[in-house]
C-alpha cells in the first residue's frame, strides 16, 4: 500500500470528527484509504469559512462562556466538542477531552444510564446523574447531565449537554442524614434516661409525701418537673422538624422548575414551624434601590394582598429590615411609631404583628424574609425570629442556586432563538443580494445585444440603476447594523435647522407619494428660530426618512403625515399613515433586527428588503438620548413617534456693561472664568449659548482630570460646572480632589440621571449643587446670582430668551 494510504490513528480521529461537522465524502474516502490525509486537511482549511458561519461555531462560542460544564456527543458517545470547564471536572484539558469516549470516564455500573441520553424525544430535556472518574488518579466527581438536543439536528445524530458538579450537593445530603439520624439516637437515648428518671423522681416523690405534712407543695414540685419534662420534649421534636424543613429546602432547589415554584415550597415548608398565612420573600436591587416580589401570598382578606411585583425600596418597612441588615418583631403600635419618628413610611393596612429577617449571601443583603399576622398578634414569638434568622442562611443560599440555574436556562433558550433567527437573517440577506445582482447582470447581457431598440435599451438601463440603488440600499444597511453591533456609532452633533430640514424631506416624497395617489403633509409646531437646535442632522435624517419609506411601503391609499411638536424640553417626531396597521402582539418584536424577517417581510405584509430600517432607526434614536414606539390597529394605519433632547440655540443679547438704573439689579463689569467639565460637544455648545450675554470667560474641558488641572494652572476660578460621568475621571472624584485647594469655589455636578442616590453621593464628594440636564436660561441666571454676585434682570433677559 502507498505510504499516503496509511492513517495514524490521531489522524483516522480528526477525519471522523470531520466527518461529523462537515459530513464530507472526501473524509469517508481517507478512512477507506482512497485519499491523503493532507489532501482532507487541506480540504477543512478551504471549508474553514463554512464552519465558522454555521451553527457549530456558534454552539461552540455559546459553550465555551457557560460557567457549568458542557459538551456534544454523537451517537457512539464520542465527545465532539467540550469547554473548559468540563475539561476541569475531568481534572484534563479540553484537547485529550474531545475525540475520546464518554464511557471511559464513567464507572462501569453507570454506563447504561448514558444509553438513555439518546431516547429523549427531540426538544425534551432528561437529566440522568453518573459517577466519573478523573484522569491522572483525580477523586471521583458526581455529574448530573442534563440532556438538550439540537434544533437543526435530528435527535439519534448528537445531542448537547450541560454538566454540574453535584458532589458538594450529595455529600452535603449524605451528612444531613447521617446527622438527623445521629441526632434522632442521642434523642431517643436522651429520652428514654429522661423518662427513667422522670420515674424514678415520681417514686421518690410519692415516697417523701408520705413522709412529708406538706402534700400541696409537693404535688406543685412534682407538676413543674413533668410540664419542664413535656416542654423539653416539645423542643427536642421542633429542632427535628427544622431540619427536615432545612433538608427540604435544599433538595427542592433540584426539583422545582423555576424560583416561584421554589419560593412556594419554602413557604410550604416553613408552614411546619409558623403561621405563613401572610408570607412573601422581597429581593433587593442596590443599584436601582428596588424591591421585588416574584412571589407574594396573603390568604386573609383582598385588601391585604400587596399586587405590586416590583416598587422602589424607599422607606418600607422590608427596606429597613434590609438596610440595617437586621431582624425584626414589632407589633402595630410600634410600626406605627416608626412611621411617626419618619423612620418608614405610612402604608396600609397595618399588620398586627410583622417579623422579617434579611437574606444574605456571601455578606451582601439580597432580600428579606417576611410573614406578618392581621388578626393575632401573638401570631409570632421570640424564638421564631430566632428560628427564621438561623435558617434564613441556607433559605438564602438555595434561592441563590435556583436564581443561576433559571438564567442559566433561560440563556440557553435565548441562544437556541438567536440562533435560529440569525440563520434566517443570513439567508435573506442572501436573498436580497441575489435579487438586485441578478437583474443587473442579467440586463446588462442584454444590452450588449446589437439590434436592441432604443426604448428597450432605456427600460432595461433604468432597471439596472433602480437594482442597483437597491444594492446599495441593502448594503449601506448592513454596514450601518455592523457599526451599531461593534458599538462604532457615534454622534456627530452640531447646529441645525429643523424646519428647513424637513420641508427639504417634504419635497422629496411628495413625488413619491403622488405616483401612489397618496397625500403627503408636513405639521411643524417652531418657528424657524425656536427650531434652530443641537443635533446629529445625519441620523436624524436617516430615522424621518426610514419611518417615511416604511410608510409608503405599506400604505397603498389615503394620506401620510409627519412632523413634530416640543413637549417638556422634548422633541417629538411623529410620522402616521392609513396603511396595513400593525397587531399590538409584534409592537415589541418590530423593531428586532433579526424578527424583521417573520414580522415586517412576511408575505402577508407585501414587505421587502432586510426590514432593517426601523432597527437602525430605533438604535439612533436610544444613541440620540431619546426613544421610538408606536400605535397601531391592523388595516386602520400605524403612528411612529420617537423624541430627542430639545438642545435650543437662543442667543441673548449682551448686557450694557454699566449699572443699570434700577436699583435693586446690577451688571458685574469684570468677566468671571467659569470651568465647564463636559465630554460631549453639542452640550458645551448649550452651555455656552445659555451663558451668552452674561459678560463670563467659559474654559471647556473634557473630562474630569483636565478639571483639575485647570483649576491648579489658572489663579482665578469663579465657578465650576461639571458633567459626572465623563471618560479618564469621573465628577465625583474630580470634586473630591478640587475641595482639597480650592474649599470655596462653587462646584456644579449636572446629570441626565437625577435620582436621589446619585444626588446624595454628588453633594458628598464636595458638590454645592446638584442639577438635571438640560439646563435653562433661568438656572444659570440663579447660579450666577448666587455664588457670583452677579445681579441680571431675570425678567427681561428671560424675555429676550424667549
Amino acid at each position: 500500500m502507498a505510504k499516503h494510504n496509511v492513517i495514524t490513528t490521531r489522524e483516522q480521529l480528526f477525519l471522523k470528527n470531520l466527518a461529523v461537522n462537515l459530513q464530507l465524502a472526501e473524509i469517508e474516502d481517507s478512512l477507506k484509504g482512497k485519499r491523503s490525509f493532507n489532501e482532507i486537511e487541506r480540504r477543512a482549511k478551504i471549508d474553514n469559512y463554512y464552519l465558522q458561519t454555521s451553527s457549530e461555531y456558534f454552539y461552540h462560542t455559546f459553550m465555551d462562556g457557560l460557567n457549568e460544564g458542557a459538551l456534544t456527543l454523537s451517537t457512539g458517545r464520542i465527545i465532539l466538542y467540550c469547554n473548559k470547564r468540563f475539561a476541569q471536572l475531568l481534572n484534563s484539558t479540553v484537547e485529550a477531552v474531545i475525540g475520546s469516549q464518554l464511557d471511559s470516564y464513567v464507572l462501569p455500573d453507570d454506563r447504561t444510564k448514558l444509553e438513555s441520553i439518546y431516547k429523549s424525544e427531540k426538544q425534551q430535556e432528561k437529566s440522568i446523574d453518573i459517577l466519573c472518574l478523573p484522569e491522572k488518579g483525580g477523586s471521583p466527581v458526581m455529574l448530573r447531565l442534563s440532556v438538550h438536543s439540537f434544533p437543526e439536528e435530528k435527535a439519534s445524530e448528537k445531542v448537547f449537554l450541560i454538566a454540574y458538579d453535584i458532589s458538594t450537593l450529595i455529600n452535603t445530603e449524605n451528612e444531613l442524614r447521617q446527622a438527623q439520624c445521629d441526632s434522632e439516637n442521642r434523642d431517643n437515648e436522651r429520652t428514654s434516661k429522661l423518662m427513667l428518671a422522670n420515674e424514678d423522681l415520681i417514686a421518690s416523690r410519692i415516697a417523701t409525701l408520705s413522709m412529708m405534712e406538706d402534700a400541696v407543695e409537693a404535688k406543685n414540685s412534682l407538676e413543674v418537673t413533668n410540664r419542664q419534662l413535656v416542654e423539653e420534649i416539645i423542643e427536642r421534636k421542633r429542632s427535628e422538624l427544622i431540619q427536615q424543613v432545612l433538608f427540604s429546602i435544599s433538595n427542592a432547589v433540584l426539583v422545582t422548575r423555576d424560583i416561584e415554584e421554589l419560593i412556594s415550597i419554602v413557604q410550604f415548608e416553613l408552614g411546619k414551624l409558623l403561621d405563613t398565612k401572610n408570607f412573601y420573600i422581597a429581593f433587593y436591587d442596590e443599584a436601582s434601590d428596588f424591591l421585588s416580589t416574584p412571589y407574594i401570598t396573603d390568604k386573609d382578606e383582598k385588601e391585604e394582598k400587596d399586587e405590586m411585583n416590583s416598587y422602589p425600596a424607599d422607606k418600607s418597612l422590608t427596606a429597613y429590615v434590609v438596610k440595617n441588615r437586621m431582624k425584626l418583631l414589632i407589633n402595630k403600635k410600634e410600626i406605627q411609631e416608626l412611621i411617626r419618628l419618619g423612620k418608614i413610611g405610612h402604608f396600609s393596612p397595618i399588620a398586627r404583628l410583622w417579623l422579617g429577617v434579611p437574606l444574605e449571601v456571601d455578606g451582601r443583603v439580597i432580600g428579606a424574609l417576611v410573614v406578618q399576622s392581621f388578626d393575632k398578634a401573638d401570631a409570632y414569638e421570640a424564638k421564631d425570629l430566632d428560628m427564621l434568622e438561623f435558617i434564613a442562611h441556607q433559605i438564602s443560599i438555595s434561592l441563590q442556586r435556583k436564581k443561576a440555574m433559571q438564567d442559566l436556562s433561560i440563556a440557553l433558550l435565548k441562544a437556541e432563538e438567536s440562533d435560529r433567527l440569525k440563520t434566517a437573517f443570513l439567508q435573506n440577506i442572501s436573498h436580497e443580494i441575489r435579487t438586485p445582482m441578478n437583474a443587473i447582470l442579467g440586463f446588462s447581457d442584454l444590452l450588449n445585444e446589437p439590434d436592441i431598440a432604443n426604448d428597450t435599451r432605456t427600460t432595461y438601463s433604468d432597471i439596472i440603476r433602480k437594482s442597483g440603488n437597491h444594492l446599495l440600499t441593502i448594503l449601506e444597511d448592513i454596514i450601518n447594523i455592523s457599526e451599531l453591533e461593534a458599538g462604532k456609532e457615534v454622534l456627530r452633533s452640531g447646529k441645525t435647522n429643523l424646519n428647513p430640514l424637513l420641508r427639504d424631506v417634504y419635497e422629496q416624497y411628495k413625488i413619491n407619494a403622488g405616483k401612489k395617489n397618496i397625500e403627503l403633509k408636513l405639521d411643524i409646531a417652531l418657528s424657524d428660530e425656536q427650531a434652530i437646535v443641537i443635533t446629529d442632522e445625519t441620523k436624524l435624517i436617516q430615522i424621518v426618512t426610514n419611518l417615511l419609506n416604511n410608510s409608503l411601503k405599506f400604505t397603498r391609499q389615503g394620506c401620510i403625515s409627519f412632523g413634530y411638536a416640543l413637549k417638556n424640553r422634548t422633541l417629538e417626531f411623529y410620522v402616521e399613515d392609513t396603511g396595513v396597521g400593525i397587531s399590538i402582539d409584534k409592537y415589541n418584536d418590530i423593531f428586532d433586527r433579526f424578527k424583521q424577517v417573520e414580522v415586517v417581510l412576511s408575505n402577508e405584509n407585501g414587505g421587502r428588503g432586510l426590514g432593517l430600517g426601523l432597527s437602525i432607526s430605533k438604535a439612533y434614536v436610544e444613541l440620540m438620548g431619546g426613544k421610538i414606539w408606536l400605535k397601531s390597529e391592523p388595516g386602520k394605519g400605524s403612528v411612529f413617534y420617537f423624541s430627542i433632547p430639545y438642545f435650543p440655540i437662543t442667543r441673548l443679547k449682551k448686557q450694557v456693561d454699566e449699572p443699570s438704573t434700577d436699583k435693586q439689579f446690577s451688571v458685574s463689569t469684570n468677566r468671571n472664568n467659569i470651568i465647564i467639565a463636559e465630554d460631549v460637544k453639542h452640550n458645551y455648545l448649550l452651555m455656552s449659548e445659555l451663558f451668552a450675554g452674561l459678560h463670563v470667560n467659559l474654559i471647556w474641558v473634557r473630562n474630569g482630570l483636565e478639571a483639575l488641572q485647570t483649576c491648579k494652572a489658572v489663579e482665578e476660578i469663579d465657578m465650576v460646572i461639571m458633567d459626572l460621568n465623563m471618560p479618564k475621571m469621573d465628577g465625583f472624584e474630580a470634586a473630591s480632589l478640587i475641595r482639597v485647594f480650592m474649599p470655596d469655589v462653587p462646584v456644579i455636578a449636572q446629570s441626565y440621571i437625577a435620582s436621589a442616590k446619585e444626588k446624595k453621593e454628588a453633594l458628598a464628594c464636595g458638590f454645592n449643587e446638584y442639577l438635571e440636564k438640560p439646563l435653562e436660561v433661568s438656572q444659570i441666571i440663579a447660579l450666577t446670582n448666587k455664588y457670583m454676585g452677579n445681579y441680571f434682570n431675570i425678567y427681561n433677559m428671560q424675555n429676550q430668551a424667549s
